[in-house]
Parts: structure tokens; sequence; C-alpha cells
């Protein structure tokens, strides 16, 4: 499972209709503390976020936020798709050694 799919879902309709029918695992999902534990990722994957530069923060965003390819990520910001695949690595790998606290155990 990718970085991608690991934090925004596969995006399969399917899957998400399957975990809101199961109610213990909608009660865990909506539990107190596993609200608090997503507010803490959250503002944690904020402030990774801001780490990266600009332009790393730009090519992770508009593929793993907008669902953009490569390729129209590299007409948008006006480079290769090299320099797109270069950027999303590392972005990635930032992203997950400044999140490795909370990405430890979960799979």
């Amino acid at each position: 499972m990718g970085f991608d799919e690991a934090q925004f879902g596969s995006g399969d309709e399917t899957d998400r209709e399957k975990v809101a029918a199961d109610p213990a695992e909608r009660a865990e999902r909506e539990s107190p503390s596993r609200r608090a534990e997503l507010s803490e990722f959250g503002a944690s994957l904020e402030l990774a976020l801001e780490k990266l530069s600009e332009s790393h923060r730009t090519v992770f965003l508009l593929h793993a936020a907008e669902g953009m390819t490569y390729r129209e990520i590299a007409e948008t910001v006006g480079c290769n798709i090299g320099t797109v695949m270069s950027r999303l690595f590392y972005a990635r790998k930032k992203l997950q050694e400044l999140l490795a606290p909370h990405l430890e155990g979960e799979g």
C-alpha cells in the first residue's frame, strides 16, 4: 500500500460502504480517542507539509489531494515528468520521516 492510499484511502466506494455498515468499526472510528488521534495526526500532517519546499509540497498536494497524474502535474507546474517523479519521491520520503511517530505500528 502506498503512502497516498494509506493516508487518503483507495477511493473504492465499496470499501467505505462496508466500513459504514459495520457498527463496531464505525463506533471505533467515531470514538473520542480516535477523533483525538485523527486530529493530532491532521495537525502533524499540516506542520509536516509546511516543512516541505514549495515545489515538493505543490507536487505532493496536486497528486495526493487533487488526484492529478504525473503528466498533468508536469504541465501545470511547467516541468518534465521526471522532475515531478523526483519531487514526489522526496516529498513522500520527507513526510514519512516527519510523520514516523504517528505511523509506527500502523501495519
